[in-house]
């Protein structure tokens, strides 16, 4: 979350705050930060180089494609869903399985080959200010929960005042978003491997 760009992370934590409850769009959002601390252990360790290499980028490029193709896959079906709305929260009400919607945030970030690419591109323009200090990563994060917040917060209100039509056509941008995502990904791996 180095930026507050709109990508997976952002459309599918904005859809889980529209289509389900706060609390439950926190825990995802927790989830896809996890991952952000991840990267940042592995670029304070040392291993940020393994990261780079062809062979991690085409594996966690193929899942991440997968994974998100299967995501908005499953946003468009839902558009087709009878009673999507009551669906969602009624849903969202009788399963307030943590593990699961934090695992959920986790995979979305870590199947977005961006996410590695972002932070060792920031690790690469702050490298002189990192060594020896890395808790200058906090604020990082701390600017990542805030726009976490913030977004769900938006989505959670927006909600409150639109229809179940309304939702569904959500429900449906989200999925199409996430297939494009996949499309840009895929054209990337292919390439980064006729390279």
């Amino acid at each position: 979350m180095i930026s507050a760009g709109i990508g997976p992370v952002t459309i599918k934590t904005m859809e889980k705050a529209m289509l389900g409850d706060f609390i439950g769009a926190l825990e995802f959002y927790i989830g896809t930060l996890t991952v952000d601390i991840f990267y940042i252990l592995l670029i304070i360790f040392g291993v940020s180089t393994f990261t780079q290499s062809i062979t991690f980028r085409v594996v966690f490029g193929v899942f991440g494609i997968l994974f998100l193709l299967y995501l908005g896959i499953g946003d468009i079906k839902d558009f087709f869903t009878k009673n999507l709305y009551f669906k969602k929260t009624t849903a969202n009400k009788k399963s307030k399985n943590f593990i699961k919607t934090f695992f959920t945030g986790f995979m979305v970030n870590i199947a977005n080959p961006m996410a590695a690419v972002a932070w060792i591109a920031f690790y690469s323009a702050a490298s002189g200010d990192i060594q020896g200090n890395p808790w200058l990563f906090i604020p990082t994060q701390i600017g990542g929960l805030l726009l976490g917040f913030f977004v769900i917060t938006i989505g959670f209100f927006l909600k409150k005042i639109m229809s179940e039509k309304v939702i569904r056509y959500v429900s449906l941008a989200s999925g199409i978003a996430l297939i494009s995502f996949c499309v840009m990904f895929g054209f990337n791996l292919l390439v980064l491997l006729r390279n």
